[in-house]
């Protein structure tokens, strides 16, 4: 497991993808969270209704040493999670506070949500995507409200380096454009929450035609998670502690597409250079002249 890999994030993706004892260990794990680092392992196996070389195995390619290494590592990301900046501290914002202490606070939010996007992505899965859409004969962006700001930011990244891309602000006219994609086309989502509705109805139509999906969210465990091919999390938040607060992270987001972008550029190289030439050309006369 590469050292960017928090075991939050490995354990969700185990959750979803597995269906038998490997599912259910990493699922127990997750809804259990503050009783496992008391646990033995022997008391885990039965509480999972698995067997003592079972969980063996199970932690093993997971990527620690065994039980005790597991628990010490998953404890020390359950502190740095719950010692991060407060969502509601930094939201709920107190008008007896002068602006130096407001300054702090949002800086200091927006500094640990940058942070925590380059801990959570895995090699694997950020080889993965640069591949997805390095192969992809099209590539739509879909967001809506504020995660829109994100999605069209992605946008004008990468149509200068894979020409083929589109995003469309109206959310119906972005489920009609992808129903007139082939399979060979990625769908690239982008929702905070993972739950809204016109996001995963796009996604739904995408998955029915064979198309590719990447998604961007804050959760784990959520409906646009389950439906993606990879889905890449910009913080890890409990599935239902913020369900209700609409607040995308966009600093996460952004820096995931900067991180993306730059890993794209990359692969696809003297192309890419080329592409981006061509559209600074295009627009150089807009500038003016130093005086």
């Amino acid at each position: 497991m590469s050292k960017n890999m928090l075991y939050m994030i490995r354990l969700g993706d185990i959750r979803k993808k597995s269906h038998r004892s490997d599912g259910k260990i990493a699922d127990y794990i997750l809804s259990n969270r503050s009783s496992v680092a008391n646990m033995t392992l022997m008391e885990l196996a039965e509480n999972t209704q698995t067997g003592y070389a079972t969980v063996c195995r199970f932690f093993k390619r997971l990527g620690a040493s065994g039980f005790k290494e597991f628990k010490k590592i998953f404890s020390k990301e359950m502190e740095n999670t719950d010692s991060s900046p407060d969502i509601d501290s930094a939201t709920n914002i107190d008008t007896n506070l002068d602006f130096n202490e407001l300054n702090k606070r949002i800086c200091e939010y927006s500094s640990s949500i940058v942070s925590n996007c380059g801990r959570l992505i895995s090699t694997d899965d950020l080889e993965q995507v640069v591949t997805l859409i390095k192969n992809a004969s099209h590539i739509q962006f879909v967001g809506v409200g504020t995660s829109a700001v994100t999605a069209r930011y992605a946008y004008t990244k990468f149509f200068r380096v894979k020409p083929s891309c589109s995003f469309d602000v109206d959310p119906v006219i972005a489920k009609m454009r992808t129903s007139q994609l082939d399979k060979n086309s990625l769908i690239f989502a982008i929702s905070s929450s993972g739950r809204t509705k016109n996001i995963i109805e796009t996604v739904r139509i995408a998955r029915q035609k064979n198309i590719s999906v990447v998604s961007v969210c804050d959760f784990v465990d959520s409906p646009l998670a389950h439906l993606s091919n990879v889905s890449l999390c910009t913080t890890v938040r409990d599935s239902n502690k913020y369900i209700d607060l609409d607040f995308p992270l966009i600093q996460g987001q952004i820096t995931l597409i900067d991180i993306l972008y730059a890993c794209v550029y990359n692969k696809l190289s003297c192309s890419a250079f080329k592409s981006i030439q061509i559209t600074h050309d295009a627009v150089r006369s807009d500038k003016l002249n130093s005086i």
